[in-house]
């Protein structure tokens, strides 16, 4: 399977081929946005659908998938920094959801020998979890500020819901969300609460199940089975309502739900910020009293 390098690639010579100049949606993240094991949101963004763009049948935007498995804040910061080392064009997005991986790794390295090594071959390749929240806070601020000096347009969607108990992993996620939500309100940066969502719509569906990818008897190679299952072939509802999960997979990964619920919320996001800047560009320019009549521009 294609990773993002290879991705970004493809639209270029895409672009080459056509003539067309796209506008871009760069999604960065780590195995929610891939989409390995389970189902990415990007497959169901309507902003990328048929129809969607000025030209009938063309797409609005034109998304590249830099999702990968495994990785961290600072992994993730890293690839951003070198993938886009330029300003992007007014009506690009950048679109990062990440944080998950900082509070697993150091989990699955109390876990089966096999999780053991695969934490640590993460963490080898630069996917380095952040050592506590406070680490966690700085240098998700220093991304927000990267993002803001490249694009105006950026949207931060938060730390899925993990359906589980084990080891206060999803407390944890909760409480690196506040943290999130904290710097985007503070930067003035859309935010997307996706575990509040995913909290709410499993509690309409009277869902109480509880399952994890991850334990001391399970073996990680089986996220290679639920990958096969739930992301080439078409089991993940089957997959994640045998383990009586309603938002996930695995306790983790995305179901087709939990995928289109995330998109859907990221249409809207962007669908309002479009609305706000036709507003905005609407207006008319208001000239203070007194000055009626008068060259502003001498």
């Amino acid at each position: 399977m294609f990773g993002g390098e290879h991705r970004c690639t493809a639209v270029l010579l895409v672009v080459f081929l056509t003539g067309d100049i796209m506008t871009m949606i760069y999604c960065f993240g780590d195995s929610l946005t891939d989409g390995r094991p389970g189902v990415t949101y990007i497959r169901y963004l309507s902003v990328k659908s048929p129809g969607a763009g000025k030209d009938t049948g063309k797409p609005a935007y034109r998304c590249v998938n830099f999702g990968v498995g495994g990785d961290t804040l600072k992994g993730v910061t890293g690839r951003l920094t070198a993938k886009l080392d330029h300003k992007l064009a007014a009506g690009d997005y950048v679109i990062v959801g990440v944080g998950t991986n900082d509070i697993l790794l150091p989990y699955f390295l109390t876990c089966s020998p096999s999780w053991r090594r695969m934490a640590k071959r993460h963490i080898a390749g630069g996917s380095i979890p952040c050592r506590d929240s406070n680490e966690f806070k700085e240098k998700y601020l220093q991304l927000i500020s990267y993002c803001k000096k490249i694009t105006g347009n950026l949207i931060i969607f938060g730390l899925p819901l993990l359906e589980t108990s084990c080891d206060r992993l999803d407390e944890k996620c909760a409480s690196y969300n506040q943290e999130i939500e904290a710097i985007c309100r503070e930067q003035k940066i859309p935010y997307i609460d996706f575990r509040a969502w995913q909290m709410e719509q499993k509690s309409l569906l009277g869902n109480e199940g509880s399952f994890f990818l991850a334990s001391k008897k399970r073996n990680h190679w089986a996220v290679a089975l639920d990958t096969l299952l739930t992301t080439y072939l078409p089991f993940e509802s089957r997959i994640s309502s045998r383990r009586g999960l309603a938002m996930t997979i695995d306790g983790c990964h995305l179901n087709a739900f939990s995928a289109k619920g995330l998109a859907d919320l990221i249409d809207a996001s962007i669908t309002l910020a479009q609305d706000t800047n036709k507003m905005q560009a609407s207006e008319p320019e208001i000239t203070p009293k007194g000055y009626e009549g008068l060259d502003q521009n001498k």
